[in-house]
């Protein structure tokens, strides 16, 4: 068995029901991996979370199915898989939920790209962005060495612009632009909401290049979350 706070791995495939109704945990040392790619295959999401020590066996899981047992527990759980359920142990009580069979998956690659820029930015400020400009339907991310990163949208009266901050540009690049679907970023910037904990983890490492995919990245003591981008190129 596998001890775990509940709380904490609910959270972790909540983030990744924002692309995937079902998706596929697989032990890789001590380390629980997932990935989850959307309907349009416009987002892709890779991610691992921390074990006290390891799962021996892949399963697949409904994630709308596990989450609505899984956010009304509390305190620390033992995981342990028998037969095609996940079996989730605490202080009075034991709950079987059943597993999808892994065969049942398709596996994909993560991206390798070489990206032109990186910044820290702030999720709480993304967030507080992506709420005003919900009727917006694309957002473009523009860097250059001058005037920092920053995000930008026509709304129907008006130019929205953000100041993100200060990004590092690499090699011989002066300026990088990519536009991204707002639903599509919404559901990124929702993730990383999920996952940041203050203080330690509230920041996104975001990695660009002019219409490539753009990198989401929010790194924790105990959690790697990765969201690739597809930009919008009309």
């Amino acid at each position: 068995m596998v001890a775990i706070r509940a709380s904490r791995f609910a959270k972790f495939l909540e983030a990744f029901s924002q692309f995937s109704e079902e998706v596929l945990l697989e032990p890789e040392d001590e380390w629980l991996t997932v990935r989850a790619i959307d309907g349009t295959h416009t987002v892709a999401a890779f991610g691992k979370l921390k074990l006290e020590e390891s799962l021996y066996d892949k399963f697949g899981l409904n994630l709308r199915h596990a989450l609505r047992f899984l956010k009304r527990i509390q305190g620390e759980v033992q995981l342990s898989i028998e037969g095609t359920k996940l079996v989730i142990e605490g202080h009075g009580f034991s709950l079987k939920i059943d597993t999808i069979d892994p065969a049942s998956f398709k596996l994909y690659s993560e991206p390798n790209f070489k990206f032109d820029l990186d910044a820290e930015v702030e999720i709480a400020l993304l967030a507080d962005v992506l709420k005003k400009l919900k009727r917006v339907d694309v957002i473009e991310f523009i860097a250059d060495r001058n005037n920092g990163l920053r995000l930008e949208a026509v709304t129907e009266t008006s130019k929205f612009s953000q100041w993100l901050g200060t990004p590092t540009l690499y090699g011989q690049v002066q300026e990088v632009r990519v536009r991204f679907g707002t639903h599509f970023l919404s559901q990124v910037i929702r993730a990383l909401e999920i996952l940041s904990r203050p203080p330690n983890a509230t920041f996104t490492t975001i990695e660009l290049k002019t219409n490539y995919p753009g990198r989401f990245i929010l790194t924790d003591e105990d959690l790697r979350f990765r969201a690739y981008i597809a930009p919008r190129v009309d």
